[in-house]
């Protein structure tokens, strides 16, 4: 686990930098955009959405706590919480601009419902100004991998493949959305499985077993 943990964050240091077909692939995105494609996307988004996580978050901590799994509820509260706190600080530290894209003759449909967008808005707070690593993707898999991770320990592989096909749309989502790059996206998953790691270690140094109460 240790060495796993090693790899992630190695990645992420790598990836801090950049991959060098970043920009190509939301150049040749932004002209290959169709509305129905869009509008996809955007719902898929959503449930990146920093709000939507701390919604669906909380209510599975208090769906733990009901059925009086205190040490499952403490990990994922913990996880979710040092994930995002994790995110902020690099971005604050790499500070990647925010994906610019000159979309020229083809711009970007807004994916609407009854006039209604249908992308959720982030909170207006600083970490809007940086892109490295992604939100969405971070949050979403810091969910999502804890789901993905009780239900494996259960044998429910088809919860299991749902929630990385999940987690992977989540982030193709942002890449074709064009609010990240690929490198944007792929960091923050390795945030996401980094501090699901250091919890998960913390917690056996301590010879704590959450999924006993």
């Amino acid at each position: 686990m240790r060495a796993l943990l090693l790899v992630a964050l190695g990645a992420l240091a790598l990836l801090s930098v950049g991959l060098p077909f970043d920009r190509p692939i939301l150049g040749w995105l932004s002209q290959h955009h169709t509305y129905p494609a869009n509008v996809v996307a955007a719902f898929v988004t959503n449930i990146g959405n920093p709000v939507i996580i701390l919604l669906l978050g909380a209510l599975t901590v208090g769906t733990l706590l009901v059925a009086k799994r205190r040490g499952l509820a403490l990990l994922l509260a913990l996880n979710i919480f040092s994930a995002s706190l994790l995110n902020e600080g690099i971005k604050q530290i790499v500070r990647r601009p925010a994906i610019q894209i000159d979309m020229g003759t083809h711009p970007l449909p807004m994916p609407t419902i009854h006039g209604t967008p249908v992308t959720l808005p982030s909170p207006s707070l600083p970490r809007t100004v940086y892109s490295f690593p992604s939100g969405h993707a971070t949050g979403s898999a810091s969910l999502l991998l804890f789901v993905g991770w009780l239900a494996w320990r259960r044998h429910w592989w088809w919860l299991v493949w749902g929630g990385g096909i999940l987690t992977a749309l989540v982030g193709l989502s942002r890449v074709y959305l064009l609010t990240h790059t690929v490198s944007d996206v792929l960091g923050g998953w390795m945030v996401a499985l980094s501090c699901f790691l250091l919890l998960q270690i913390w917690f056996r140094r301590r010879s704590l077993k959450p999924w006993t109460g």
